[in-house]
Protein backbone atom coordinates (compact mmCIF):
# COMPACT_ATOMS: atom_id res chain seq x y z
CA UNK A 1 0.00 0.00 0.00
CA UNK A 2 1.14 3.48 -0.97
CA UNK A 3 2.24 5.82 2.10
CA UNK A 4 -1.38 8.39 2.26
CA UNK A 5 -2.48 10.09 5.08
CA UNK A 6 -3.01 13.92 6.08
CA UNK A 7 -2.41 15.68 9.32
CA UNK A 8 -3.17 19.21 10.54
CA UNK A 9 -2.55 20.87 13.62
CA UNK A 10 -5.55 23.90 14.78
CA UNK A 11 -4.23 25.84 17.34
CA UNK A 12 -6.51 26.64 20.08
CA UNK A 13 -5.50 30.06 20.84
CA UNK A 14 -3.02 32.77 20.28
CA UNK A 15 -2.45 32.52 24.32
CA UNK A 16 0.31 29.73 25.22
CA UNK A 17 -0.99 29.49 28.44
CA UNK A 18 -4.35 29.06 27.43
CA UNK A 19 -6.12 25.33 27.52
CA UNK A 20 -9.61 23.89 26.28
CA UNK A 21 -10.94 24.37 29.51
CA UNK A 22 -9.74 28.25 30.10
CA UNK A 23 -10.53 29.21 26.47
CA UNK A 24 -14.79 31.26 26.52
CA UNK A 25 -17.47 29.64 25.24
CA UNK A 26 -16.51 31.47 22.03
CA UNK A 27 -13.21 30.27 21.74
CA UNK A 28 -14.40 26.97 22.57
CA UNK A 29 -16.80 27.16 20.35
CA UNK A 30 -14.39 28.03 17.02
CA UNK A 31 -12.36 25.36 18.06
CA UNK A 32 -14.76 22.79 18.03
CA UNK A 33 -16.15 24.29 14.30
CA UNK A 34 -12.89 23.97 12.90
CA UNK A 35 -11.93 20.61 13.64
CA UNK A 36 -15.55 19.69 11.88
CA UNK A 37 -15.05 22.05 9.13
CA UNK A 38 -11.56 20.23 8.63
CA UNK A 39 -12.91 16.67 8.84
CA UNK A 40 -15.75 17.13 6.84
CA UNK A 41 -13.24 18.22 3.83
CA UNK A 42 -11.19 15.69 4.45
CA UNK A 43 -14.08 13.44 4.22
CA UNK A 44 -14.19 14.07 0.77
CA UNK A 45 -10.99 12.16 -0.01
CA UNK A 46 -12.62 8.82 -0.12
CA UNK A 47 -9.16 7.34 0.20
CA UNK A 48 -9.06 7.92 3.79
CA UNK A 49 -10.70 5.40 6.19
CA UNK A 50 -9.86 6.45 9.92
CA UNK A 51 -9.68 10.23 11.46
CA UNK A 52 -7.61 10.47 14.83
CA UNK A 53 -8.10 13.46 16.80
CA UNK A 54 -5.37 14.26 19.88
CA UNK A 55 -4.06 16.84 21.89
CA UNK A 56 -0.52 18.31 21.55
CA UNK A 57 1.27 21.07 23.57
CA UNK A 58 4.52 22.30 22.97
CA UNK A 59 6.98 24.93 24.69
CA UNK A 60 10.48 25.85 22.50
CA UNK A 61 10.06 22.38 20.82
CA UNK A 62 9.57 20.24 24.09
CA UNK A 63 6.30 19.06 25.02
CA UNK A 64 5.71 20.69 28.63
CA UNK A 65 2.49 22.24 28.59
CA UNK A 66 3.42 25.27 26.11
CA UNK A 67 0.96 26.34 23.34
CA UNK A 68 -1.53 23.85 22.71
CA UNK A 69 -2.61 21.98 19.30
CA UNK A 70 -5.77 19.64 18.20
CA UNK A 71 -4.13 17.67 15.77
CA UNK A 72 -6.10 15.42 13.37
CA UNK A 73 -4.82 12.24 11.84
CA UNK A 74 -6.47 11.07 8.50
CA UNK A 75 -5.18 7.48 6.99
CA UNK A 76 -5.82 5.02 4.55
CA UNK A 77 -6.66 2.21 6.68
CA UNK A 78 -8.53 1.28 9.97
CA UNK A 79 -6.08 0.49 12.86
CA UNK A 80 -7.01 -3.24 13.58
CA UNK A 81 -7.23 -2.44 17.21
CA UNK A 82 -10.15 0.28 16.71
CA UNK A 83 -11.54 -2.15 14.39
CA UNK A 84 -11.68 -4.41 17.14
CA UNK A 85 -13.33 -2.21 19.48
CA UNK A 86 -16.00 -1.06 17.09
CA UNK A 87 -16.73 -4.78 16.08
CA UNK A 88 -17.06 -5.53 19.84
CA UNK A 89 -19.21 -2.51 20.75
CA UNK A 90 -21.74 -3.19 17.85
CA UNK A 91 -21.95 -7.01 19.30
CA UNK A 92 -22.58 -5.77 22.70
CA UNK A 93 -25.26 -3.87 21.12
CA UNK A 94 -26.62 -6.54 19.30
CA UNK A 95 -26.78 -8.31 22.96
CA UNK A 96 -27.99 -5.82 25.56
CA UNK A 97 -30.06 -3.52 23.53
CA UNK A 98 -27.63 -0.61 24.52
CA UNK A 99 -24.32 1.42 23.95
CA UNK A 100 -21.53 -0.21 25.29
CA UNK A 101 -19.62 3.59 26.01
CA UNK A 102 -22.94 5.05 27.44
CA UNK A 103 -23.27 2.62 30.06
CA UNK A 104 -19.71 2.99 30.81
CA UNK A 105 -20.45 6.46 30.78
CA UNK A 106 -23.77 6.60 33.57
CA UNK A 107 -21.36 4.08 35.99
CA UNK A 108 -19.02 6.83 35.73
CA UNK A 109 -21.98 9.44 36.61
CA UNK A 110 -22.99 7.60 38.89
CA UNK A 111 -19.59 6.52 41.17
CA UNK A 112 -19.11 10.41 41.01
CA UNK A 113 -22.10 11.49 42.29
CA UNK A 114 -21.47 8.87 45.45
Amino acid sequence: MNGIGAHEVIIESPDHSATLATLSERALEDVLWSYRDRMLDLKNDKRFRYVLIFQESWRSGGRDGGAHALAINRTAIVPRRVREEVDNCWHYYDEKERCHFLRHIRQELETASE
